[in-house]
Order: structure tokens, then sequence, then C-alpha cells
């Protein structure tokens, strides 16, 4: 689903939010994954396929919840893969909250599932025309939930839970102890071709947790 911020932005910048249900087979396990452009740039990204050779490590990586800007739990994918091209487990987002635009121009939507082992993921999305809020709620996990977001090549600096790049600031904030990290990922824009890309990890140990991202746009 495309969140779009319309014309009237002094900035252009819109969203797409992957909320699949059981009618078409899924190919990544990214529920939930959040894409961001602005300035026609793609700030927060997937990180492609790379290839479909079952032999090739990185296009099983590309297929994993963790390739996508969404929570791994448990170290499991969302969905168990059955075959090369086949997951099994389908998961069912559920809308919470439809997209909306609110009299002062604020745009929000929410959706959520629950894996086959359990976990529970709700997402929140709110864009108030200069700051995009992304707030997580987790629950149900045994032994760590990492929030992964995939970011353009860019200048970035971490300074605590403060992401500062040439465009936007990433600010971090829980209502439990997280462990906030610039590491490193991989990415395909082209079939067999990979580079190496940032990614930011939030990491909480305690269920449940609510895990807010704010995005200011410079």
């Amino acid at each position: 689903m495309v969140i779009s911020t319309g014309q009237k932005q002094d900035i252009p910048t819109w969203a797409l939010i992957r909320c699949p249900n059981k009618r078409f087979r899924p190919h990544h396990a990214d529920t939930l994954h959040f894409d961001l452009w602005i300035n026609a740039q793609n700030i927060l990204k997937d990180s492609g396929s790379y290839s479909y050779a079952e032999s090739e490590p990185l296009r099983q990586y590309c297929m994993s919840s963790s390739a996508h800007n969404t929570v791994s739990f448990d170290s499991h994918d969302q969905m168990p893969v059955i075959s090369r091209f086949l997951f099994g487990q389908w998961i069912q987002t559920r809308i919470v909250q439809d997209f909306s635009v609110s009299a002062s121009g604020v745009i929000a939507w929410c959706g959520a599932y629950q894996d086959y082992q359990g976990c529970y993921h709700q997402r929140k999305i709110i864009f108030d025309g200069s700051t995009w809020r992304i707030i997580d709620y987790l629950k149900q996990f045994h032994e760590k939930a990492i929030l992964r977001w995939h970011l353009m090549n860019d200048h970035w600096q971490l300074n605590n839970k403060c992401l500062t790049g040439t465009s936007v600031t990433i600010q971090i904030s829980s209502d439990t102890d997280t462990i906030v990290t610039l590491t490193e990922g991989e990415e395909s824009l082209y079939y067999m071709k990979k580079n190496t890309i940032p990614v930011l990890e939030i990491c909480a140990n305690d269920s449940p947790a609510k895990i807010l991202t704010e995005i200011f746009i410079s």
C-alpha cells in the first residue's frame, strides 16, 4: 500500500507499507515492511532479490525478514520456508486503523499480524507534514525482537539513539531497554549484483515492547 502525502507538501515524500493477505503467495517475509522516499531518494529501502539460484545464500537473506524494514522475532522468519519459492503459514495482515487524514492534515495508518509462533507485531504510521513517526508494538516473543531500518548510503552518524544523515535525522525511543547499533547489510538492485548498505538495528529483549522511530526531514 502506498501512503501518499499529496501535492501540497513543501518536501516531496511518500511511503510504501507491505500488508499482504492470504490470497497471494508471498515471495518475501516482509509483512509491515516500510519503504520511505524523500526528494526522490529511497531513504529506507529493502534489499532486493539478488538471484533465484537455490545455492545463493544472499537470495535466502533477501527473502528473509532480516532484509526488510520490519521486525524479526527470536531469530526466526515471519513464515517458515517450505521450498525455494514457497513459504508456509501465510500471514494475514489485520488493518487496525484504515488510512486517514485529519482536518489538520495528519496522515495515519495502523496494521498488525501474529506469526506462526505467536509473536505479535502492530505498526502505526503517522506523518504530520514534516516528521514521519513509526510506532511498533511488539509482544509474545521469548528472547528478543530486532527492528531493522535499511538505509541508503550516506554519511550517517549515530549518537546514542539518534542517527543523523544529510537530509534526515532518525530518533529512536522505547518504553523498555533497547540496544541501538549501526551495522551493515547487503542489497541487490540488479540481478546477481550486490553491494553493502548501512542498517540501523534496535534490539529489545523484554516483551512487550513499544519502539518509536521518528524521522525528521531536514
